[in-house]
């Protein structure tokens, strides 16, 4: 690859991920800043450090300190993992954050859609929401399940619900792991790296 290209292509990147912060802020915080966002990024699979910064309540001349930068690390293993959310700003900023991780990522919304792709695809995560549109996450865990192709991939609920409310429901259906929205990007990164792919058949 050329030097303009590559010079083109980190553009391309660098402005992807200032966009995922912006994006991040505004539906996370409702704190749009342009401070928010990407920092650094060392190349493709190095990396980013992403910096949020929130007002703190009180005296107007005080300061806001900026939260611990987030640096997502290119995983030693990557993984085929499908994001299933209706909430499509969230499912694409989870999705950037995964692929800056080194993992393969598609999403989906409708869980019809998403028993096919279990059906058809080697599949090792399954990011689900609880809360879609047509079928309850816990139902669409416990049919990934009974689908041969996909009985052993890994289930992990990442849901608005509160901690308490649905954990044990989720974990009965067949998840392994649960999750509350906002997730801890950087647990759920080192979740991620715990993980081996599945064989694939043939």
């Amino acid at each position: 690859m050329s030097s303009n290209c590559l010079r083109r292509a980190n553009a391309r990147r660098s402005a992807r991920m200032a966009a995922w912060g912006g994006a991040f802020a505004r539906q996370e915080l409702g704190q749009p800043s342009r401070r928010n966002g990407v920092r650094h990024s060392a190349g493709s699979r190095a990396g980013s450090t992403f910096v949020i910064e929130l007002p703190l309540a009180g005296p107007q001349d005080v300061a806001p300190e900026p939260l611990p930068a987030f640096a997502p690390a290119a995983a030693a293993r990557a993984l085929d993992i499908l994001v299933i959310d209706d909430h499509f700003d969230a499912a694409r900023m989870l999705r950037m954050v995964l692929e800056e991780g080194g993992h393969r990522v598609r999403v989906e919304w409708d869980p019809f859609r998403v028993l096919a792709r279990a059906a058809e695809e080697d599949i090792d995560v399954f990011l689900l929401d609880i809360g879609l549109p047509g079928m309850d996450g816990n139902e669409l865990a416990q049919t990934i399940r009974a689908i041969p192709r996909a009985a052993s991939a890994t289930l992990v609920a990442v849901t608005g619900r509160g901690k308490e409310y649905g954990r044990a429901a989720a974990l009965a259906a067949g998840f392994d792991h649960y999750f509350v929205k906002p997730a801890n990007l950087g647990e759920l990164l080192a979740l991620l790296s715990e993980i081996a792919p599945r064989s694939r058949p043939g």
